[in-house]
């Protein structure tokens, strides 16, 4: 799993479990009629990784991703006081010390607080939202690349002189310098 599903996977179980919800009350999906009503949904803004593929600056092996954002999360409720009373409970509950034992949370600070919007006219179940936005900071541990199995060990350079003839193939080794003939 990747580190972005990762956090809202860890942030979704950790609302389910602290506010008694039910599992399909918590996700990444948007309201679509009113029976899916009320609903907490998590995305993420404004990302940032560290260590992560390819050129990254740090050894293969052992590491860790580190990632940074925005959280946004949303609160669906049937009516205005539906939707602040649960987006209370989420915001105390992502706010207080309980919120610690989220699996590397390195850090989670409120940064928004919307208030409850009109029913949207184009949706099927009118629901009132409340938004917050979280400043946070998420690590996950990256397994070890296997020494066998490496990063890049040996690419094949095909080497055209100016005529189009093609040189002969010599496996290049990282770090080996290239020079032309």
């Amino acid at each position: 799993m990747v580190a972005e599903n990762a956090f809202l996977a860890a942030v979704a179980d950790f609302l389910r479990s602290e506010l008694a919800l039910p599992p399909e009350a918590v996700g990444v999906a948007v309201p679509a009629a009113a029976t899916d009503l009320p609903v907490v949904v998590l995305s993420l803004e404004d990302l940032r990784r560290g260590r992560d593929g390819l050129g990254s600056t740090l050894p293969p092996g052992p590491g860790v991703v580190r990632l940074s954002g925005v959280l946004l999360v949303e609160v669906w409720g049937l009516d205005a006081a539906g939707a602040a009373q649960l987006s209370e409970g989420v915001v105390e509950a992502l706010l207080s010390s309980a919120a610690k034992t989220i699996e590397r949370l390195v850090s989670l600070d409120l940064l928004q607080l919307g208030s409850v919007g009109a029913p949207l006219a184009a949706a099927d179940h009118h629901g009132r939202r409340r938004s917050a936005r979280f400043r946070f900071a998420f690590e996950r541990a990256v397994a070890p690349i296997a020494p066998e199995e490496g990063v890049l060990k040996t690419v094949d350079v095909h080497i055209t002189d100016l005529e189009g003839a093609t040189k002969p193939e010599k496996p290049f080794q990282v770090g080996e310098k290239l020079t032309a003939p």
